[in-house]
């Protein structure tokens, strides 16, 4: 795996460590069952599992998949698209999961999923280092977001 596919061992001990533990609340838990295949926990152990084994991309579209679901289902945030429904549910946001935080994961992840090239002159450059340290910074804001919950 080293040698012909370039698995960087030490990376994935040194991120492994970084990924937050993600205590699921009762309400979270009692509506995303852990043995559904679609549950967001499955999701958020798969985001986990992508940003420790470097590929970052997947990380991000299934934490921007998990804000949408945890916004949508836990916070009642309506709205046509994600970026209205994260305006929408800005009042019952917990403070490590604030709007710009948020829309930050929104834009991030958008920029990746849509291949959209007018919209690369919204993110900033990036190297690895910094897009790693983005998506730690990104995954205590989603951990911020799910253990809100009430």
């Amino acid at each position: 795996l080293v040698a012909q596919h370039g698995l960087d061992l030490r990376g994935v001990f040194r991120r492994s460590a970084l990924v937050p533990f993600t205590l699921v609340p009762r309400a979270v838990a009692a509506r995303h069952g852990s043995a559904e295949k679609l549950s967001m926990l499955t999701n958020l152990n798969q985001a986990h599992d992508a940003f420790i084994f470097g590929t970052p991309y997947s990380a991000l579209a299934l934490m921007r998949s998990i804000m949408e679901a945890v916004l949508r289902d836990h916070y009642r945030a309506e709205g046509n698209d994600l970026s209205e429904r994260i305006r929408n549910a800005r009042g019952r946001l917990p403070r490590g999961a604030n709007e710009v935080a948020l829309h930050r994961l929104r834009k991030l992840a958008n920029a990746i999923l849509h291949l959209e090239p007018s919209k690369e002159n919204e993110l900033p450059k990036m190297d690895e280092v910094r897009l790693e340290k983005e998506i730690v910074s990104l995954l205590f804001v989603l951990r911020a977001l799910i253990e809100g919950v009430k």
